[in-house]
């Protein structure tokens, strides 16, 4: 037995803050909203995917901002989302403590702690990614056999991320196989609708043995 990953950061929020954090997490970081699960959507706050992992904004009585304990986001271009950071009149003070490390804290619009570092960049051939979207979209369709709730969901959310850059530099077949994973809707979920949920994930699984075929001819 063993712990083998991150599955999500909560950040407290005060009461009515969703608006809010909507403008900041979504709007101004570009992180996409995720649906919350009904039984937990009553109690206020906003989800949000953060690359495979998810990034929860809870609402919190009697709130107070954490200044010290903070979460620490990737970034694929810092330099850029530090200028929409000032712009939009949020603190930005750069680092410079660990060598070679670009990173700057930030706060969010209640006073929290953040953290963004300069992602390093992970270079994949174009079939490396389509074998990488094939895992995820056929790793999301067997969640959906064991029944698992939000897993496809978040398998699909990181498909989604791989995909939106080979639609525009990727050969034919793969920007075909780019569209048909975008055109699923970011808020998608197999409890709304499962069996049309299914035909989904299904309908991408075929693009994506499309896409490989297309992919072997081409070699």
């Amino acid at each position: 037995m063993a712990v083998v990953g991150l599955d999500h950061v909560q950040i407290a929020a005060p009461p009515g803050a969703e608006a809010q954090a909507r403008r900041f997490y979504g709007d101004l970081l570009g992180l996409p909203e995720l649906a919350k699960p009904p039984a937990l959507a009553a109690r206020g706050g906003v989800w949000f995917a953060l690359g495979a992992q998810q990034l929860h904004v809870g609402v919190e009585a009697g709130f107070a901002p954490a200044r010290k304990a903070h979460p620490a986001l990737a970034v694929d271009d810092l330099d850029a989302l530090a200028a929409r950071l000032a712009q939009a009149g949020a603190p930005v003070a750069w680092d410079e403590a660990i060598p070679d490390v670009r990173r700057l804290y930030t706060e969010d619009p209640w006073g929290n702690r953040l953290e963004l570092t300069a992602a390093d960049p992970v270079v994949l051939t174009q079939a490396q990614a389509v074998e990488a979207l094939a895992f995820l979209v056929t790793a999301a369709r067997t969640q959906l056999d064991e029944a698992a709730e939000y897993a496809p969901m978040r398998l699909m959310t990181a498909a989604r991320r791989l995909a939106d850059p080979l639609g525009r530099v990727g050969s034919e077949p793969v920007r075909a196989l780019a569209a048909a994973i975008a055109a699923l809707p970011a808020t998608a979920t197999p409890t709304a609708d499962r069996d049309a949920y299914v035909a989904l994930i299904d309908g991408l699984c075929v693009a994506v043995a499309d896409c490989l075929l297309a992919l072997d001819r081409e070699t």
